[in-house]
């Protein structure tokens, strides 16, 4: 039975590892990868690099030198059927590679946009491949990608304006993981909307932010969190059939949130924030639990492990490595 942490606060920890890159280009996404050989690590910068960190070893056994070469690295996902991983960069590309052994690129897709948003992998089941969406080159809209024959087999655009405004570009996307056809997209002007991939329709939209949406995240419950430019992180809930529900926001010290991640059992949310802290919430009430204060420049990205290790790179240049609540 797990401990209940939602009276625990505590003051920041130090972290137990700092990676340090060796160029000092800032970090733009993290993601745990597992291989037969063991769990890595992979970090991509702003220069277009990606890095392979073993994290029994704590140094760097691959790298990718400009992977994606211009103006550097958005995402990195795996896919769990094949062990092969997802890169999308601000190149406009999609790139599937085989990490496993050697870095090789298998194919290249020009499909993306170049803006801020990452993509999204959208798991499959005994009848369907994996899925991928990405932003597409298209305002507003996101492309709907076959992770096996690698085409794209669907997009997403609103049709319309909402409540006035134009969505303008799609700024997060995040999977539903209770309905695998759901699927969130936080937009430019402020709002989140619900589609159903299947129907390539909206369920519903909500508006939480007078400024753009930066970064979208929802629990197995349907539980949701999202952040802006400002000192608000809200909170809503989600369902397929009746859409959202607004719940209280969580008030910051300081405006601005870049990233945000579930730990694997969801007791936990890390936000990365442009004040360079990660501010650790319990899930349950929406309550501040840490604050971890380590890097000089702002925290661009967030990542937990499989044994929930945190990990958060920085414009800094630097990948801190936290063991808290575990």
């Amino acid at each position: 039975m797990g401990e209940d942490i939602s009276h625990m606060t505590q003051a920041s920890p130090d972290p137990v590892f700092i990676l340090r890159n060796s160029d000092k280009s800032p970090i733009t996404c993290l993601k745990f990868l597992t291989f037969p050989s063991g769990t890595f690590l992979s970090a991509g910068t702003q220069n277009g690099d990606i890095s392979l960190w073993d994290m029994n070893l704590k140094r760097v056994t691959q790298q990718e030198k400009k992977a994606h070469e211009v103006r550097g690295l958005l995402w990195i996902d795996q896919l769990k059927c094949s062990g092969h991983v997802v890169t999308t960069g601000r190149d406009g590309h999609l790139i599937f590679w085989d990490a496993g052994n050697g870095w090789q690129k298998i194919n290249e897709v020009a499909k993306c946009s170049i803006g801020f948003c990452q993509g999204c992998v959208i798991p499959g089941d005994s009848t369907n491949s994996p899925l991928i969406a990405v932003p597409s080159q298209e305002e507003s809209q996101v492309n709907i990608i076959d992770s096996v024959n690698q085409q794209n087999v669907a997009f997403l655009k609103p049709s319309d304006h909402f409540e006035g405004n134009k969505y303008g570009m799609c700024m997060d996307i995040a999977k539903m993981k209770h309905n695998q056809s759901g699927l969130l997209i936080g937009y430019e002007n402020g709002c989140i909307a619900l589609w159903d991939i299947r129907e390539r329709k909206i369920i519903d939209c909500i508006s939480l932010y007078e400024e753009m949406v930066t970064c979208v995240c929802c629990s197995e419950s349907g539980h949701g969190w999202s952040g802006s430019v400002n000192d608000k992180l809200t909170q809503w809930s989600v369902c397929q059939d009746n859409g959202f529900t607004k719940l209280p926001a969580v008030q910051l010290t300081n405006s601005g949130i870049n990233h945000m991640k579930l730990r694997n059992d969801e007791r936990i949310l890390a936000v990365a924030g442009w004040d360079s802290n990660i501010r650790i919430l319990g899930t349950k009430k929406g309550k501040p639990l840490a604050v971890l204060s380590y890097h000089k420049l702002s925290v661009k990205c967030v990542a937990f492990s499989d044994n929930d290790l945190l990990a958060a790179g920085s414009q800094d240049g630097s990948i801190s490595l936290w063991d808290i609540y575990r």
